[in-house]
């Protein structure tokens, strides 16, 4: 995979992951992904196989934050979502592993280590889970509900604004068409979490 792919991907984490004190904060419900922070990846082709691979490692990222906030919560309607998106999580992660060996071509050589993009995104995952897992008892709660906000916002614009739009096996097609309604109908959960616990929460300042 291409520098830009792997800068383009590495880009799109930032906006999913636990970030630190100076982040932006989450927008109301119905806010989408802007334009801007979408515009990198329009200019950039994506082949079945890396389509495979880009949602394999957004699935991990909503398994392994909702498995951490399982460990973390005593919130029954926090625990109730990370144990939905755990499941669907993992559950995702395990289709695309299937659907890159068996379903769709192989990636087309353009130079580079097809698989090294996705060390430095699990590396990058692996960050952001830290900075969710040292989050304070007080913050965490809410911390993790922009995450899955944040996650799901950007897996609803990566699909309608480009993995839709370069798609070419059927059958992953057919797969992503299914993501996309479970991703906006996890956003609307998410976000309707994240109000009550922003209503709640004793502060708004994340983990430093």
């Amino acid at each position: 995979m291409s520098a830009i792919k792997t800068a383009c991907l590495v880009g799109l984490l930032s906006l999913v992951t636990p970030a630190g004190a100076h982040a932006s904060p989450v927008g109301p419900p119905g806010e989408t992904t802007s334009d801007d922070e979408m515009s990198a990846f329009n200019d950039v082709k994506w082949d079945d196989h890396q389509i495979t691979l880009v949602l394999f490692e957004l699935a991990g990222a909503e398994a392994r934050a909702s498995e951490i906030a399982l460990l973390r919560t005593n919130n029954p309607q926090v625990t109730i979502l990370a144990e939905k998106l755990l499941a669907e999580g993992a559950g995702g992660a395990r289709k695309m592993v299937f659907f890159n060996r068996y379903v769709v071509d192989v990636a087309a050589d353009d130079g580079e280590d097809p698989f090294l993009f996705q060390i430095q995104l699990g590396r990058h995952i692996g960050r952001g889970a830290e900075r969710l897992w040292r989050a304070s008892d007080e913050n965490f709660d809410l911390m993790y509900a922009e995450s899955m906000v944040r996650l799901q916002r950007v897996v609803v614009a990566l699909l309608d604004n480009v993995l839709l739009g370069t798609v070419e096996n059927p059958k992953l097609r057919q797969e992503l068409e299914n993501a996309r309604f479970k991703a906006q109908s996890t956003l609307n959960e998410a976000e309707k979490l994240h109000a009550v616990l922003k209503g709640r929460a004793p502060s708004e300042e994340p983990a430093p």
